[in-house]
This record gives structure tokens, C-alpha cells and sequence, in this order.
């Protein structure tokens, strides 16, 4: 899949995304978020299982409110370096550095809720 068609992909996949048939596991460790269909497609055709993987690593984190969290992933595309930050609603808790991403889009938000990871078109 060309650059282009990844991008087109990806926002046609949040247009097109309500609610959820099936929640995945995708670590054996059985603390791991599930994802909902649309974070599956969407970790495939961006191949950004890391994404996920950050997300998952600081759900220990006390200050994150377990029943809701909003994550967004900004990318620079000059210098294809990204910041992910995590906030309880509104409030932001965490920001981590991405020194280096290919992360086709400029911007995605994700949603984590009681241990679920989801596109906000499923929430």
C-alpha cells in the first residue's frame, strides 16, 4: 500500500467507524488493553502496533483516570518526529517524545475506557 493510499485508508477508517462487533487481544499478558475493530484496522494499515504498545505501558500511571483517558498522537511531518499525550478528559497527564515515526497521518485520537483502546467514532 502506497504512502497516499495509507492516508486515505486511515480517514476513511475513522469516517466509517461505529461502535465495535469484537474487542482483540493483542499481548498474552491478560492486563494488556483490548482493541476494538477500528484500532485493529487501524494498527495494520499504519503498522503502528507501538502506538498501542505506549498506550498500554503507562495505564499504570496513578494519575490516569481508568474509566476514561483521551490519547493523541500530533506528528511533525518535517522531521517525522511525533508527541504522544495523554489526558484525563481534558487534562493533560503525560507527553512523550517520539524521536522518529513514519506514522502516516499528521494526527489521531484514541480513546481508552476500562480497559479498552477506540477510535472516538466507537466510543
Amino acid at each position: 500500500m502506497t504512502e497516499n493510499e495509507k492516508i486515505n485508508a486511515i480517514y476513511n477508517l475513522i469516517k466509517q467507524s461505529i461502535c465495535t462487533a469484537n474487542y482483540h487481544r493483542i499481548s498474552d499478558n491478560n492486563s494488556y488493553p483490548l482493541i476494538t475493530d477500528g484500532v485493529k484496522e487501524l494498527t495494520e494499515i499504519a503498522e503502528c502496533y507501538w502506538l498501542i504498545d505506549l498506550i498500554a505501558s503507562y495505564q499504570p500511571n496513578k494519575n490516569l483516570d481508568k474509566s476514561f483517558q483521551v490519547w493523541k498522537l500530533i506528528v511533525d511531518k518535517e522531521t517525522d518526529t511525533a508527541v504522544l499525550i495523554g489526558s484525563n478528559d481534558i487534562e493533560p497527564i503525560i507527553a512523550q517524545e517520539i524521536p522518529h515515526t513514519d506514522f502516516p497521518i499528521s494526527e489521531i485520537k484514541l480513546y481508552f475506557s476500562n480497559g479498552v483502546i477506540m477510535l472516538p467514532t466507537e466510543y
